[in-house]
């Protein structure tokens, strides 16, 4: 067992843990393994990058990365200056999360098209809500001297952080926190050391913060190298974490600038600090000033739980976990808006606060099994978490790994549910309650089954249709997320028209108003009318299942444009705007019928009653007007009321006066197609 560890760790080390990527002139300062970043979903990260000040500032790209698939970031600020706490230049880059990035752990990817790429593994930890009650884990003194184990307690070896780490995985702190002293005697085989170190740590799913202790001292260089940071702070919403070197002068003046700042900003409402020892042999270590004190501090270093002070605030030590991965848990609770640790904390010496991860040989404390194999073919699926530990585990974590698909959980909560290979799996990730052990065992299971496809979508092609057509075969499909037809899901789909005037059926013949349509294999066929022309966007949509798609159409139909004009016949000029005229003048008007559409207009009619209106026109008597061919018909009406009209194919006399309108119809005017019709009075 502990050979196969060994080989693993080997595997893993190619790569995965440098900033800089071969032949590459960036590399990544923060975030790194070490010194992560906390973000929520569509919220923004500061990476801090070494590289040349000539980069150009446009062409930096950025993702998220976990073992299944890759997030594309956008990079939203990008300025050249101070890193580094302020001691050397390079590039800081606002880089945004994406909003449907899942609340798990990612390695870090950034580019630049000149200078290359570098990625930092396990460095950005997305969480749903930073306001929400959560717990640490506080693993302190691992002083890893070997990379397998060779004790069945697994002292000081990398093996040991192997075994626990799919226990912490299952728990979920929202962080682990490592006090110091991570690997025995650094400045002897440095490179194993914290090669072994940090490759063991690439398993966790979960962030840990990480900070020197007196054993890691002596190669501050070689420790950047390989962790990053050795002090820095982070906020996550309203909770402050400083993280320092406690050998370091020049880093407690830092700390001390960082905590007194944000001591300064009301948003701030607790205050935790790491750090892995407050001893008079060791006066660098930072202590906030008595008017400014903290919440809570947490450290190491003398491999026993012991509390420093109570008062103002409680600084405690916490046992080693050199053996069986034993360490501190500890719960901090949101409630209004402020923040408190409901660990019993005066019990911290007598191991109030003590977890113990793993068993002889790594015989996890906290486990899961599946019932059905875990990759990624299956529909539905089973989990059953087994609890030896004395605590309730309220946020613990697993995921699926199924068939494309959408998926409901049972016995759990789930949180989130993305495709990867290529969209033909997909993974779910659930919430899990896991009750303390008591007595006995504590278990709890969480089922999964699918309940629809990973998409729908509408696979025919846009179309244009006149208003009193019927549209061509509209379909639908089912599909997983590489875009195949899920013939598993024979559900129904909703059909929603955002024009008042349409409609759908199953068939085009015989209509039958329709508001969803059955799925059959994976598909559905329907058709469209709509009598108001436009775009009418059509959606498609399951809400259970958060499925929906949606495609604009062209309901196209004639768009008549009339022009009038007059002139006096004494003048070549025709014009709309008012004439002088006398009596005895003879005037011509012209009325210009366009057909701006792109369908064919029919039955047109075109009445002028104006020209009579003796309420704003001078008396007139009819002189003429234009039959066919630029009309297909004509009448005329005595009537003022515009009721009673002769029929069609009657015109007025020569001097008739009391003609009081003329109409004319016009059977079929194509798009783009233009009638003039001309008609003339004399005035009285």
């Amino acid at each position: 067992m502990n050979s196969k560890n060994k080989a693993g760790i080997i595997v893993l080390i190619c790569g995965i843990m440098t900033a800089k990527c071969a032949g590459a002139a960036i590399e990544i300062w923060a975030p790194r393994q070490a010194n992560p970043a906390f973000a929520e979903p569509g919220k923004d990260i500061i990476a801090e990058i070494r590289g040349d000040a000539g980069l150009s500032a446009s062409l930096w790209s950025a993702s998220l990365e976990n073992d299944l698939r890759t997030w594309n970031c956008s990079v939203t600020y990008v300025a050249y200056g101070i890193i580094n706490r302020g001691t050397e230049n390079g590039w800081n880059l606002t880089v945004r999360v994406p909003a449907d990035a899942p609340p798990e752990l990612f390695k870090l990817n950034i580019s630049h098209t000149a200078g290359g790429s570098a990625s930092w593994i396990n460095s950005v930890s997305v969480v749903r809500d930073f306001e929400t009650s959560f717990y640490i884990i506080q693993l302190t003194d691992e002083q890893i001297d070997k990379d397998a184990a060779v004790e069945a307690n697994g002292h000081r070896s990398a093996g040991l952080i192997g075994w626990a780490a799919p226990v912490v995985n299952l728990i979920n702190p929202r962080l682990v926190l490592n006090t110091g002293d991570e690997v025995d005697d650094a400045w002897t085989n440095t490179d194993n050391k914290f090669t072994w170190y940090t490759t063991a740590k690439t398993v966790y799913r979960v962030p840990c913060v990480t900070v020197k202790g007196n054993n890691d001292d002596g190669v501050n260089a070689k420790w950047e190298s390989y962790f990053g940071q050795r002090s820095f702070s982070f906020i996550m919403g309203s909770f402050y974490v400083l993280a320092h070197d406690f050998t370091d002068g020049t880093l407690k003046t830092w700390a001390a600038s960082d905590y007194n700042t944000n001591w300064n900003d009301p948003s701030i409402k607790y205050r935790l600090i790491a750090q892995h020892a407050w001893t008079d042999a060791n006066p660098s270590a930072f202590i906030p000033d008595t008017d400014k004190p903290c919440d809570l501090m947490l450290m190491g270093h003398t491999h026993a739980n012991g509390i420093k002070q109570s008062n103002p605030y409680y600084a405690v030590y916490t046992q080693s976990a050199e053996n069986y991965a034993n360490g501190g848990f500890f719960e901090f609770v949101k409630s209004g808006s402020g923040w408190s640790c409901s660990s019993p904390l005066s019990g911290h010496a007598g191991g109030s606060d003590n977890i113990q991860l793993v068993g002889d040989w790594g015989a996890a404390r906290v486990s899961a099994a599946h019932a059905l194999p875990d990759d990624g073919t299956q529909t539905a699926n089973t989990i059953t978490v087994l609890n030896k530990i004395q605590r309730n585990f309220y946020d613990g974590r697993v995921r699926f790994l199924l068939a494309s698909g959408r998926y409901a959980v049972n016995g759990g909560e789930k949180i989130a549910e993305y495709g990867y290979a290529g969209g033909t799996k997909t993974a779910v990730l659930a919430r899990v309650n896991i009750p303390q052990a008591g007595a006995s065992d504590a278990t709890v299971t969480l089922a999964v089954i699918k309940t629809g496809p990973a998409q729908i979508r509408i696979t025919s092609l846009p179309f244009s249709i006149s208003c009193v057509e019927t549209s061509p075969a509209i379909t639908v499909e089912a599909q997983d997320g590489a875009g195949s037809i899920d013939g598993t899901f024979g559900g129904t789909v909703s059909l929603v028209t955002a024009s008042p005037a349409g409609s759908f059926s199953v068939s085009s013949t015989e209509w039958n108003n329709i508001d969803a349509a059955s799925l059959v294999s994976g598909t559905a066929v329907f058709y469209y009318r709509d009598r108001i022309g436009g775009f009418p966007v059509i959606t498609v949509s399951r809400p259970d299942l958060e499925l929906c798609d949606t495609q604009a159409w062209a309901v196209v139909q004639p768009v008549i444009s009339i022009v009038k004009s007059h002139r006096n016949s004494g003048s070549d000029t025709p014009g709309t705007a008012a004439i002088p005229v006398s009596a005895g003048d003879a005037l011509e008007y012209t009325i210009t019928v366009k057909n701006n559409g792109t369908e064919t207009a029919t039955e047109i009619v075109i009445l002028d009653a104006k020209a009579f209106d003796t309420c704003s026109n001078n008396p007139v008597s009819f002189i003429g007007m234009d039959t066919f061919p630029p009309a297909d018909s004509w009448a005329y009406t005595s009537d003022p009321g515009l009721g009673a009209w002769h029929s069609w194919g009657s015109v007025p006399y020569f001097g008739q006066e009391d003609v009081k309108g003329l109409r004319w119809k016009i059977a079929m005017l194509g798009a783009e197609e233009e009638r003039e019709i001309r008609f003339s009075v004399r005035v009285r």
